[in-house]
């Protein structure tokens, strides 16, 4: 279904007010110029019925007007098309293979699903160009270069923990024969954005995995930004992991890959060590770069898990003094109270005792009330 069209109220010169629509963008494409499109010139031929046809089938008519038309202006790059969206151009040159008209209708659609800026495919990244003095953005605002859309299947990790790194080196003589690229970089407080820039371009190509320790969200704010731009547009897997033991839900809800794996693979960092970050590596590469269990750790097996259950052992409880058929009134609020807090623990003493279905709460009451022996009643 198509989306349904801006209102946009405007009085007409006779004094009428109509609804002029307010689309997104539009697309202008150079058909009737003086040199676009004129093969007796040596020119290529401009598909003006393809680029009809792509937005037609789109269902674009109301989010970007397509104007097929006269002379754009850089005559030397014939064909050429101007993308305009949101406030930002982008000009084409050189269109003149009827495949490429599908893909960049792709790229706008992606445009608008986005609601950024993105690198255009590598089909169009080579004929993308500004025939404008001005590019868009706010004066005094720079505009973002894209970040290197190369993936391959390395992991890189970036810390502002101190102790990742040395833990990290000695891990790396603990994997595998074979395992992906590891790179590991330390961000301590890096907050200018031409450092933070240059340093994810030096570091992304050919990474297919990310894990970036922080003590916080705000303490690398720009960085996050951009690392969450380069997954979406690459499709690159993003873990935002705290650096320090307390769980921060507003970090890493920016991260692309499920919460189990997250919070498994926080655990292993948190517990550290060299055979645990190992571990919560070759995890790393198990799940998401599906490396056929390229020494795959289980659950029971691994020491991160081994230390979490360890610690969250809990202590025996005292045992407990027989009960007097006086004392039923307390042992019923007592019941009650644990019933309402802790019901799946009451029914698991239960099936312990060897109880197949646990009796109602008011034939229980009915029982205490009687004076009845109060092993009777199941506590």
């Amino acid at each position: 279904m198509a989306e349904r069209l801006k209102r946009n109220m405007v009085q007409r010169s006779d004094g009428r007010l109509v609804n002029a629509g307010a689309r997104r963008g539009m697309l202008i494409v150079c058909a009737t110029g003086c040199c676009c499109g004129h093969t007796e010139r040596g020119f290529a031929p401009v598909r003006t019925d393809i680029y009809h046809q792509e937005w037609e089938r789109r269902r674009l008519r109301n989010r970007v007007h397509l104007s097929q038309g006269g002379c754009l202006g850089p005559c030397p790059l014939a064909n050429v098309a101007l993308l305009l969206i949101d406030g930002r151009p982008y000009w084409f040159h050189s269109l003149n293979d009827a495949a490429l008209i599908p893909v960049l209708y792709d790229y706008i659609e992606a445009l608008l699903a986005t609601d950024r800026d993105l690198p255009p495919p590598p089909a169009l990244a080579p004929l993308i160009f500004n025939g404008f003095a001005w590019d868009g953005s706010a004066p005094g605002e720079q505009r973002r270069e894209p970040l290197p859309a190369l993936i391959g299947d390395g992991i890189l990790v970036l810390s502002q923990a101190d102790t990742d790194l040395l833990a990290l080196e000695q891990a790396r003589a603990l994997l595998p024969e074979g395992f992906a690229p590891l790179r590991v970089a330390h961000i301590g407080r890096l907050t200018d954005e031409a450092a933070i820039d240059h340093l994810l371009r030096d570091t992304l190509p050919g990474v297919a995995v990310v894990v970036v320790r922080l003590h916080s969200a705000s303490a690398f704010a720009y960085g996050l930004e951009r690392l969450q731009e380069w997954a979406h547009a690459t499709g690159g897997f993003l873990l935002c992991l705290p650096a320090v033991e307390t769980l921060d839900p507003d970090l890493m809800a920016r991260s692309t890959v499920g919460v189990p794996l997250a919070l498994l693979v926080s655990a292993y960092f948190q517990y550290g060590g060299p055979s645990n970050l190992a571990n919560g590596l070759q995890c790393l590469s198990d799940h998401l770069l599906l490396s056929g269990g390229l020494g795959v750790r289980s659950r029971s097996n691994c020491r991160c898990t081994a230390s979490i259950r360890q610690r969250r052992r809990v202590a025996p409880m005292p045992p407990t003094k027989p009960v007097r058929s006086s004392d039923c009134s307390s042992i019923a609020l007592i019941y009650l109270a644990a019933i309402r807090h802790s019901s799946m623990r009451s029914l698991r003493r239960f099936r312990r005792k060897g109880c197949v279905s646990a009796p109602s709460t008011r034939s229980r009451l009915r029982t205490l009330r009687t004076g009845s022996n109060p092993k009777r009643c199941g506590f």
